[in-house]
């Protein structure tokens, strides 16, 4: 999973106020519904499922209203953000997590975790 080229992507689409940009190769969403629908395998299944339903919905991100796109951003941004902090182990984010998944540890629940704030003059993406 290539985290900053995801990050990069959802801080440019937010700076030009969600029109679904057209990359070198990919409009915006289907960028982002390419690389959400399939995960590492080694995943935990749960979290596997949550990406692919992101970009699921990311099929129809062109016909949603402004807030509704507005709204996806926003929560595949905090999903990512979740994610990475389970499963990027020192650089290497296709590997088991460095830590057990939440999932697996029922007495404890997910902590709330803040969007990650928007870059002011983010660079063009390769959307590629």
């Amino acid at each position: 999973m290539d985290w900053s080229r995801l990050q990069q992507a959802l801080t440019f689409e937010v700076d030009r106020h969600f029109n679904d940009v057209q990359g070198k190769q990919y409009r915006f969403s289907e960028f982002l519904r390419l690389q959400l629908q399939t995960p590492p395998e080694s995943w935990a299944a749960q979290d596997r499922d949550r990406l692919r339903s992101l970009s699921d919905r990311f099929e129809t991100y062109g016909d949603l209203s402004y807030g509704d796109r507005q709204h996806l951003v926003a929560e595949t941004r905090r999903t990512l953000h979740q994610l990475r902090s389970i499963y990027q182990v020192s650089g290497v984010s296709e590997g088991t997590p460095d830590r057990v998944p939440p999932e697996s540890k029922p007495s404890e629940s997910k902590p709330s975790v803040p969007n990650p704030p928007v870059a002011k003059t983010p660079k063009t993406p390769d959307l590629s």
